[in-house]
């Protein structure tokens, strides 16, 4: 009997299948991180803790021009940890990186048609972390063909940075 097994499986603490109602909101091309945080809660409330099930619904939830940056993780996924390969993608193709978040930061020129509280939350949205924020800022404040330069190199230290725009200005 189908329901002894079931519950024989359930005893012995193998994974089972339950059937899971959600719909998930469209991608956020705009905010993905935002959309993976609520998609994650959902599939927290839900139980929903099986690999493939969860790239599914993910997958369900992209539109075509979407689908299409991640075409290759979505016709060749790899065998397992198929989720987080496309989450990994969908971030890499529409998130943004902390460089371009601080220069938006350091591009607003005031309230606009905000309240100063969320004005505050925005600029939070953007950086918590005041380094790369100060380092954004020096940058901004170089000649534009020094950043040009600078932008392909990884240099930590904000004082080497200054020592190598120095050699580029040189």
């Amino acid at each position: 009997d189908i329901t002894g097994i079931a519950q024989a499986l359930k005893d012995l603490g193998a994974p089972g299948i339950q059937a899971a109602s959600l719909k998930l909101p469209e991608f956020w091309t705009d905010k993905p991180e935002v959309w993976f945080a609520r998609v994650e809660s959902q599939f927290g409330t839900k139980q929903i803790t099986v690999d493939k099930t969860k790239f599914d619904y993910v997958v369900s939830s992209l539109d075509n021009t979407t689908a299409g940056e991640v075409e290759a993780i979505l016709t060749a996924p790899p065998n397992d940890i198929k989720y987080d390969a496309l989450k990994a993608a969908l971030l890499a193709a529409f998130g943004k990186t902390q460089a371009q978040k601080d220069s938006e930061l350091l591009s607003i020129t005031g309230l606009g048609d905000m309240k100063p509280t969320a004005l505050l939350r925005r600029l939070q949205s953007l950086n918590s972390d005041p380094t790369t924020l100060f380092r954004a800022h020096f940058l901004a404040l170089l000649p534009s063909e020094v950043r040009s330069v600078l932008a392909g190199r990884e240099i930590a230290d904000i004082s080497d940075l200054a020592k190598a725009a120095d050699r580029v200005m040189e």
